[in-house]
């Protein structure tokens, strides 16, 4: 087995304006301070991750790439996310109870 490589990251840091307007957006109930300060992306090597094309990742601002998590909202699905019509925005989905 090969050694991992180590993951590249980049962070985008949102200013108090931004995670207000956030917060009220989605209506928070924990207004502010429900919204992390920082959005950190990761990428891993794609033998690590486990991807089975090994070529240049693409496509990830002009389609929408959801992120279920079955601890933050564990009914919410892709199909949902469908019939919301979400999955026709560009960039990340991140579905969370509020």
């Amino acid at each position: 087995m090969t050694q991992a490589k180590a993951p590249r990251t980049s962070t985008i840091k949102l200013d108090s304006e931004t995670r207000a307007r956030i917060a009220k957006e989605i209506g928070l109930k924990g207004g502010i301070d429900a919204v992390p300060e920082e959005i950190t992306l990761v990428g891993f090597d794609p033998e690590d991750a486990g991807a089975t094309d090994q070529g240049e990742v693409t496509g990830y601002a002009s389609t929408a790439n959801f992120f279920l998590n079955p601890t933050t909202a564990p009914n919410i699905t892709q199909q949902r996310l469908a019939q919301e019509g979400l999955l026709s925005r560009r960039g990340f989905v991140l579905p969370f109870a509020v």
